[in-house]
């Protein structure tokens, strides 16, 4: 690429935000900074919440049909991500070749698998590419742009 090509690239991306500027847009809205715990549902409770699908007081206390949801959402997003239908129009074995996760979907499958179960949340580090696997194809289940 062109330093001129590379000038036009990195104009075109947004301005990364500060720690503080995110925090002042959360307290902005109804979130308020509090203590998280480890049991691995916190990033379906915030999308689901920030698409409207779940209350405030849902995400903070998930009841019962909340849990349904993050689990449902949990097995469509790996069935997406491992699964043999078009992502956005595309080849599925593109898509997982581009998030570094095995093109085949049976071996796909296998790898993603403890993202299936509820409250799973971490990965060893020559894995961690799962975290963006699942959640670029929770972005896709909600409808949410990934640029």
């Amino acid at each position: 690429m062109s330093s001129h090509g590379a000038r036009m690239l990195a104009a075109s991306m947004p301005v990364p935000l500060t720690e503080q500027a995110v925090r002042d847009q959360l307290t902005r809205g109804e979130y308020a900074l509090g203590p998280a715990e480890a049991v691995g549902d916190c990033f379906l409770l915030l999308v689901l919440r920030g698409a409207g699908q779940i209350t405030a007081a849902q995400a903070k206390d998930p009841d019962d049909e909340t849990m349904t949801k993050i689990n449902l959402l949990r097995v469509a997003a790996v069935e997406l991500i491992t699964g043999t239908a078009p992502i956005g129009g595309m080849d599925p074995s593109v898509v997982r070749d581009q998030q570094k996760l095995p093109t085949d979907s049976a071996e796909a499958t296998r790898e993603m698998a403890g993202w299936r179960e509820g409250r799973h949340w971490w990965t060893p580090l020559a894995q961690r590419h799962q975290s963006a696997d699942f959640m670029f194809a929770v972005a896709v289940i909600i409808g949410i742009r990934v640029n």
